[in-house]
């Protein structure tokens, strides 16, 4: 059900469903990870649009349902950056690193925090 919510761009439905069903089954992984991938985009759009809090706060919605998402860690430590609050961004950026030192973005944000 939750997909079809999805399907028909009905995202706070779709939240709504997979919350549920999390309630319902707490090992469920399926609705980590809808509820997770809903936020990225949420926060992805908010950020194309210049909604900068709604962005930061929509990529923490979604680490709160996939803490060991690394790339949602780069993502805020990208928005931190390029507000200049580098404090913020080296945070989000460790955690990047911490779970994904191999990514595809490791080696650039290490040479930021070396700099930073």
């Amino acid at each position: 059900m939750g997909l079809l919510y999805l399907e028909e761009k009905k995202e706070d439905d779709a939240i709504e469903y997979f919350k549920k069903a999390h309630q319902y089954d707490k090992t469920d992984p399926d609705s980590l990870s809808q509820l997770s991938k809903i936020y990225q985009r949420k926060g992805y759009k908010n950020f194309v649009e210049g909604k900068i809090d709604g962005a930061i706060t929509e990529y923490k919605k979604a680490i709160e349902y996939t803490p060991a998402a690394a790339d949602i860690y780069y993502n805020i430590g990208v928005i931190y950056s390029q507000l200049q609050n580098n404090k913020e961004a080296k945070e989000y950026f460790q955690k990047y690193i911490q779970l994904n030192p191999g990514g595809s973005n490791a080696e650039t944000i290490k040479k930021w925090l070396n700099t930073n």
